[in-house]
C-alpha cells in the first residue's frame, strides 16, 4: 500500500470522526500520524496503514466509541516510539487501555507467564479486549508479507490458546457488544486456521503442556 493509500484512509477515519463525538480519536490521529512518520512494515507498507485499518475495521463493525478509536490509533506508538503511556495527551481510562493492550515482559517472567498475565489482565478492561482481537485480525491478515515463519507459528498458537478463548468470555461479560465480538472471532478462527494449515500446525490435539508451549514462545 502506497503513501496516497495511507493518505486517503487518514482522510475517511478523520472525516468519520469529526462529528464532534470524537474528540480524543480526533487528537490521537495527530498524534498518532507524527509518531509513526516515516516508520514502515518490512513489506514496505507505511506503518500507519496498521493503526488506520483497525480504526476502519471497528467503524464498519459500529464499533464507534472514541475511547476505543484513540485506543487503536495509540496502541503501537509506546512500544515503536519508545515513550511513556504517561506521555500520551489523553484521558486516563483511555492511558488503561493503552497500557493494558501493550504486552511486556518482566524479568522475572518467562514468556509463557507473560502471556498468560497478559490476557488475564486483557479480559478485564472491555476496549483492551475489543481492541486485541480488531489488532490481531489485521496482522493475521498480513503476517505471510510481515513476519518469519517462526513469528508466524507462535502468533497461531497464541491465537489459538490465549487470545480466542477470552474473546469467547468477553461475549458473555459484555454481551452488548456481542455481535461484533462474534464476528471478530469467526474472522480469527478463519485466519488463523488458514495459516495453521499453511505452516503445518495441528490445532486438533489438547492443550499443550507447559514445556511444550515454553519451547513454542521461548523463554
Amino acid at each position: 500500500m502506497k503513501d496516497q493509500d495511507a493518505s486517503k484512509m487518514f482522510t475517511y477515519v478523520r472525516g468519520a470522526c469529526s462529528d464532534g463525538l470524537h474528540p480524543e480519536t480526533m487528537k490521537a490521529l495527530g498524534e498518532m500520524r507524527r509518531r509513526h512518520d516515516g516508520q514502515t512494515r518490512r513489506s514496505g507498507q507505511p506503518y500507519i496503514v496498521h493503526p488506520l485499518s483497525l480504526i476502519c475495521l471497528a467503524l464498519g463493525l459500529g464499533l464507534r466509541d472514541d475511547s476505543l478509536l484513540a485506543m487503536l490509533a495509540y496502541h503501537d506508538v509506546i512500544e515503536d516510539a519508545k515513550i511513556l503511556v504517561s506521555e500520551l495527551d489523553t484521558t486516563n481510562e483511555i492511558k488503561l487501555d493503552v497500557e493494558c493492550i501493550t504486552f511486556r515482559k518482566d524479568p522475572h517472567e518467562t514468556k509463557l507467564e507473560a502471556k498468560r498475565r497478559y490476557y488475564d489482565n486483557l479480559i478485564k478492561r472491555r476496549n483492551s479486549a475489543i481492541g486485541k482481537a480488531l489488532d490481531r485480525c489485521d496482522n493475521l491478515s498480513t503476517m505471510e508479507e510481515d513476519m518469519t515463519e517462526e513469528s508466524i507459528i507462535k502468533n497461531v498458537y497464541e491465537t489459538h490458546y490465549f487470545l480466542l478463548p477470552i474473546l469467547k468470555d468477553a461475549k458473555e461479560i459484555w454481551p452488548v457488544y456481542a455481535n461484533q465480538l462474534h464476528v471478530l472471532r469467526f474472522m480469527l478462527k478463519a485466519l488463523n486456521n488458514t495459516l495453521a494449515a499453511a505452516h503445518g500446525v495441528d490445532l486438533t490435539g489438547p492443550i499443550p503442556d507447559d514445556e511444550t508451549l515454553l519451547k513454542i514462545f521461548g523463554g
